[in-house]
């Protein structure tokens, strides 16, 4: 049994719709689902996989999603809805480990590294 959810603005009719969230009302409501299926075509720079990713939901993207494939990783990616469909109907869902999304703590700490260095090298 399946629920198709769409979180933001469509004039599809869809299953489930939800206005956009953001922050921690995304999270949650991401939350409470057990897989994330990306249908972008060509986006360099898809944040909604990411975000998906940092809720830590199993995340797959279609072959012709442009960034969203290095995000997901090789082994996340559908070629056609047959295969996507052999996907959920398997229900063995796997952990995404092309990319370690790192905190802001990390985050900053490498940020702070790289400056210094340019400093002391200039």
């Amino acid at each position: 049994n399946f629920t198709f959810t769409y979180i933001g603005r469509t004039k599809r009719k869809l299953s489930k719709i939800i206005k956009p969230l953001y922050g921690k009302e995304l999270a949650d409501e991401l939350g409470k689902y057990d897989i994330y299926v990306s249908g972008s075509k060509n986006d360099p720079g898809p944040n909604h996989v990411l975000q998906s990713l940092a809720c830590k939901l199993p995340t797959y993207v279609a072959h012709d999603s442009g960034g969203a494939r290095e995000f997901a990783g090789d082994d996340h990616i559908f070629s056609s809805f047959k295969e996507l469909e052999y996907i959920l109907l398997s229900k063995h869902f796997k952990q995404n480990n092309a990319i370690k999304l790192q905190s802001w703590e990390e985050c900053i700490t490498k940020y702070i590294e790289i400056m210094e260095s340019l400093i002391e090298n200039n």
